[in-house]
């Protein structure tokens, strides 16, 4: 069930975000007064930690600086501001070739910009590939919509309108995708959720219409598993997975899924069916890209689903304001948020040809899967696996003080500091999974999992290992957490690191992560 508020749009204002620029960290234009000497310019850059990297004909007095990297940046600059020997100092911004976007709403989209995913340098590399399917389980999809049409998927293998299953599959006419209350094949939404979620995805760009989704180019298919108040069942949604999971698979002209867009919640309960399922998604390589739910809760503490389902294919997404911070409401969770992305005031398409905003973590999800279908497109040798490290990994470090996702960042897809799902450089994440808690009271003879999330950009990092120490006399073992897809480990390489600890006598242990933060866990064991 959803609660929300669509806000139809009567007037709008261009942002100041999209006047935000980037810049080289360390690296600035320095202009130097005439008459400034050699020897006092180069005391000048030794005290300021940086050396000359050119001096420019034009305008004389004009050099190219980089500040050491061991250096304060913040403090360099204001030596140099404040000598009296320098003109100005300014930032070495960055330059891309400028994506030509003629959508009337982009303006207003602060989500797409620097505070956002900063997706307009993204698409100067691409602005994605209609071969590139993202399912979208939700309420439907207006697909007569004018800024989406082009851009929802349609089945090679089926004839419209000749009241035949051409394909065979079950469903008649299933051009766009089917409707798994009715079991037909039309998913027209009569929601606008669906609707909404589908514009932020892909509505598409550079179409002088409305606004442009964050992949301005991919394929949307609908399943419609909830009615117009916006409530389905988990059967319904199984549908879904199962209809995704066929069309992967047919022999003929199969579909490129990566993803499927989940922006709703089934409850406080796992279904086995439905982790079943979902398995079976995983083994075709379909991420599975899920809301963590507005109720202001930690999923930690109270697990929510599907977005709390431990498999390796999930990504659990909450919601972020445009100031970097965690939306008030939206759910949290160091051990089970996998991210955040922009979240609040988000403009998209609904039904009629008509723009709404609406807010939550459901407009995040979307944000997600629509970089998910953009990153394929970038480079499609990318597996799953790596789409969805570098979608977490990448990303920009939130403003929230307090850590409340496992990354502690928002999704980027383009940066000058080594973040970004396309730009990124030596960006880790090194967190723990399990246990959940920091006070663990088991008895003997019973086993405690273990779980460690360890990866750099794209890739799983090295053998992790754990030390275990017991008692007063702290004697310790180590216990390896493999990622071999075996022994409890979800799957090969993916960068979670599983294991267990047995302990073999009553007492108190301490348990000592390889982490960045929450490093010990202590464990006391009864009879």
């Amino acid at each position: 069930m959803f609660i929300f508020n669509l806000i139809l749009i009567f007037f709008f204002a261009v942002s100041a975000n999209a006047a935000e620029r980037e810049a080289k960290p360390g690296s600035y234009l320095v202009k130097c007064k005439k008459g400034a000497s050699d020897s006092e310019l180069a005391a000048l850059h030794q005290k300021a930690h940086a050396v000359v990297i050119k001096k420019f004909f034009i305008p004389v007095g004009l050099y190219l600086i980089q500040v050491d990297a061991g250096a304060s940046f913040e403090e360099a600059e204001n030596l140099y501001r404040s000598d009296p020997l320098v003109d100005y100092i300014e930032p070495n911004y960055d330059t891309h070739v400028q994506a030509q976007v003629n959508d009337p709403l982009f303006p207003i989209q602060w989500a797409l910009g620097p505070r956002g995913v900063n997706i307009e340098s993204a698409w100067s590399k691409t602005m994605g590939d209609r071969s590139i399917v993202v399912g979208l389980i939700d309420t439907g999809i207006d697909y007569t919509h004018p800024d989406l049409y082009r851009n929802i998927w349609k089945n090679s293998l089926e004839i419209p309108g000749n009241g035949v299953d051409d394909d065979k599959n079950g469903y008649i006419d299933d051009i766009y995708g089917i409707n798994a209350i009715t079991g037909s094949g039309d998913p027209m939404d009569d929601n606008d959720h669906g609707t909404h979620m589908a514009g932020i995805i892909g509505a598409e760009g550079n179409n002088q219409i409305g606004i442009s989704g964050v992949s301005p180019k991919v394929s949307i298919a609908a399943c419609k598993f909830m009615n117009a108040d916006g409530k389905g069942d988990i059967a319904s949604a199984i549908t879904c997975l199962n209809y995704f999971a066929e069309l992967a698979d047919r022999s003929i002209e199969p579909v490129t899924i990566i993803a499927t867009n989940n922006s709703w919640v089934a409850g406080y309960r796992p279904s086995e069916a439905f982790f079943a399922a979902l398995k079976e998604h995983q083994k075709r390589g379909i991420l599975f890209i899920a809301a963590a739910n507005t109720r202001g809760n930690n999923n930690d503490i109270l697990p929510v689903y599907p977005a709390n389902l431990t498999l390796s294919n999930v990504i659990s997404v909450t919601a972020h304001d445009a100031d970097g911070k965690v939306l008030q409401g939206a759910n949290i969770g160091k051990r089970s948020v996998h991210v955040a992305a922009p979240g609040a005031d988000i403009i998209s398409t609904v039904a009629q040809g008509k723009y709404a905003y609406l807010s939550g973590t459901s407009t995040a999800t979307a944000h997600v899967s629509g970089a998910a279908a953009l990153l394929k497109a970038s480079d499609t040798s990318l597996d799953w696996i790596s789409i969805k490290n570098l979608l977490i990994d990448s990303g920009k470090p939130l403003t929230d003080k307090e850590m409340k996702t496992l990354s502690g960042r928002q999704i980027r897809m383009w940066d000058s500091s080594g973040f970004g799902a396309l730009t990124c450089k030596d960006q880790t994440i090194n967190a723990r999974l399990k246990p959940v808690g920091d006070i663990i009271v088991m008895k003997l003879g019973e086993s405690l999992a273990l779980s460690v999330i360890d990866i750099n950009c794209a890739h799983a990092s090295a053998k992790t290992l754990l030390t275990v120490l017991q008692g007063p006399t702290n004697s310790s073992i180590r216990i390896g957490l493999n990622d071999q897809g075996e022994k409890g480990d979800d799957w090969p390489n993916d960068g979670v690191f599983n294991g267990q600890f047995t302990p073999v006598a009553k007492g108190k242990y301490q348990l000592h992560f390889p982490t960045s933060f929450d490093k010990k866990v202590l464990v006391t064991v009864t009879n």
